[in-house]
């Protein structure tokens, strides 16, 4: 069996350009905690993108999403998740919410592996 007709799976990992705010580890098991300009984000998604492409190829596709730049609908949806205690960054798979508050490679490539096993 093949995901979804052969399209690739979508990670996307969310985080707010607006809120300094965020608590978590990095893909390389790199702590970061309390003021984190958005520059973080955006290197550890860089990170990530470059681990999936060696372990997954075209099978994977990643992509950074600035909550505070989004889409209403998409902002109202991570709001939610902030407000019940979620953190950034969240981290979501083909539109789902799967994990917040890390980037670890590990946990994601975990995911991915039981999501693509028949792919």
């Amino acid at each position: 069996m093949f995901h979804q007709g052969y399209r690739p799976v979508l990670v996307q990992v969310y985080s707010d350009s607006e809120s300094r705010k965020c608590r978590g580890w990095g893909p390389r098991k790199k702590r970061f905690t309390g003021e984190a300009p958005i520059d973080i984000f955006l290197k550890a998604t860089d990170e990530l993108t470059l681990q999936v492409q060696k372990d997954f190829g075209s099978r994977v596709k990643v992509e950074y999403v600035d909550v505070h730049r989004a889409d209403p609908k998409v902002k109202s949806e991570i709001q939610e998740l902030i407000k019940k205690g979620h953190s950034y960054p969240l981290v979501f798979i083909d539109g789902k919410p799967y994990y917040s508050g890390s980037l670890l490679y590990p946990k994601l490539k975990e995911i991915l592996n039981s999501l693509l096993q028949d792919w």
